[in-house]
């Protein structure tokens, strides 16, 4: 199944707002889990690997340490302005690849007609409430 032209916009969109590393993480990811592919996707579609490459896109360890720590220190009070201005910058970079991921999640459920719980088992992400 394709995806409409206004989803694609939307990912794209969604892909430019990404930080300029994780930009070219998402590109080079993309290529990969293209190469070698017998039957290629209609131009602007991604194919069903990178659509899974790209819910497994995570903030870099050290942002994730940076967040833990500004997050400390919102819970204590003791955030400076410069601190606020960080854990927000880096707090909507993570929002934003959360959106990236949902949607290739959404995606990707859609093209395979299956449930997210479903997929989320199958592509191996960790479903809420499966303990």
């Amino acid at each position: 199944m394709a995806i409409g032209p206004s989803q694609v916009d939307s990912l794209l969109q969604s892909v430019e707002r990404l930080p300029a590393a994780q930009r070219r993480e998402f590109t080079r990811r993309l290529k990969g889990a293209t190469r070698g592919e017998r039957a290629r996707p209609a131009f602007g579609e991604p194919t069903d690997e990178a659509l899974i490459e790209t819910t497994k896109l995570r903030l870099a360890p050290r942002d994730m340490a940076r967040i833990r720590r500004l997050s400390n220190k919102s819970e204590q009070g003791t955030l400076t302005e410069r601190d606020r201005r960080e854990y927000l910058r880096l707090a909507t970079k993570a929002e934003r690849l959360s959106v990236v991921r949902v949607q290739a999640l959404a995606e990707l459920a859609r093209r395979r007609g299956k449930s997210l719980r479903a997929l989320m088992h199958e592509i191996g992400w960790e479903v809420p409430g499966d303990d």
